[in-house]
């Protein structure tokens, strides 16, 4: 009852009747960072005094209310777009070098990491997959240790404008980078300015390594690739990671069966 009381108390000294209480105000409470106990415990106290209102008839609609995440939270959260979101987001690229980046992050999943040290040393199997490992062993002179310690070697991926940009850059100083960035910070602002461009709150919140939670997504719901090849492309240690990508979908469920 005292918490009850302290958030209803701040949330008069807020508003001054009723007809002023909105969403960004009730919201503002609940995500206040210097008020009284947890988010959810005022989230659960402002919907309840808003259904009082609305059943004493002083309030005419109901108010949608959240708690926010936190950046922890976001960076754990899964967001994906959709191949042809992604199509859309694209069609408004102009930078040559940011779209190869992005299409290569979409389709192959590579992390900021790997795009920044991606060199056509890596491109094995006659252009077929690139290797992702450890340069130290290679003799570079800068060594990329990759979040896995082991080699992989991943498919180049079916879509033509992938394909052709390895193609492309096979026939290219075997041990340059392949995007000509040589700062993780460069490459994420960069493309972070087009990525602004996706629709309401997605273009403040998607990020460059977004686009690999994406292309896990794409191969694993839209393509039906089986989850263990999926695995092996996401270079994922538990196969419990990569189901976290997985949404079910009833149509498709009855196809497999039919």
């Amino acid at each position: 009852m005292r918490s009850y009381r302290n958030v209803i108390r701040k949330l008069g000294g807020r508003i001054s009747g009723l007809n002023e209480l909105n969403r960004s105000t009730a919201n503002e409470l609940i995500n206040a960072p210097e008020a009284v106990k947890t988010r959810q415990l005022r989230k659960a106290i402002v919907d309840n005094f808003i259904d009082w209102a609305i059943k004493e008839e002083w309030m005419s609609q109901a108010i949608a209310t959240e708690v926010y995440a936190t950046r922890a939270e976001q960076k754990k959260r899964i967001i994906t777009i959709s191949e042809r979101e992604f199509r859309i987001l694209l069609s408004g690229v102009d930078d040559g070098r940011v779209r190869d980046v992005m299409r290569v992050a979409f389709y192959m999943g590579l992390r900021v990491s790997e795009l920044i040290h991606c060199r056509a040393a890596w491109i094995t199997g006659k252009g077929r997959f690139l290797r992702i490992g450890d340069l130290c062993s290679w003799g570079l002179d800068d060594e990329f240790h990759p979040k896995s310690q082991k080699e992989y070697d991943i498919p180049v991926a079916i879509p033509g404008q992938v394909r052709n940009i390895f193609q492309r850059e096979a026939g290219t100083d075997r041990f340059s980078r392949m995007f000509g960035y040589h700062s993780d910070s460069t490459l994420r602002y960069n493309v972070k300015e087009y990525l602004k461009a996706l629709p309401g709150n997605l273009g403040e919140t998607f990020s460059v390594h977004h686009l690999r939670h994406s292309c896990i997504s794409y191969w694993l719901n839209e393509r039906r690739v089986p989850i263990h090849e999926v695995q092996r492309l996401a270079r994922h240690a538990r196969l419990s990671t990569t189901l976290k990508y997985y949404h079910p979908d009833d149509e498709a469920h009855f196809e497999c069966f039919n």
